[in-house]
């Protein structure tokens, strides 16, 4: 399900955004914001495990 949401950006980010749709490369707003998101959240998202998986190894401890 898809909802709509309102987002405020400066007017420097928009017409950056302007320059990707007329340079081909994206068709509209929506579908540059849409990836935007999507490469941000796998990064934090990334970032996150990684520090679960490095405080789960200091914490653990070493048997033999």
């Amino acid at each position: 399900m898809k909802k709509n949401i309102t987002v405020k950006v400066s007017d420097d980010v928009l017409e950056l955004i302007k320059e990707l749709i007329r340079s081909g490369k994206y068709k509209n707003r929506n579908q540059i914001i849409n990836k935007a998101l999507d490469e941000f959240l796998a990064k934090e998202i990334f970032s996150i495990d990684y520090l679960n998986v490095k405080r789960n190894n200091e914490n653990s401890v070493a048997t033999d």
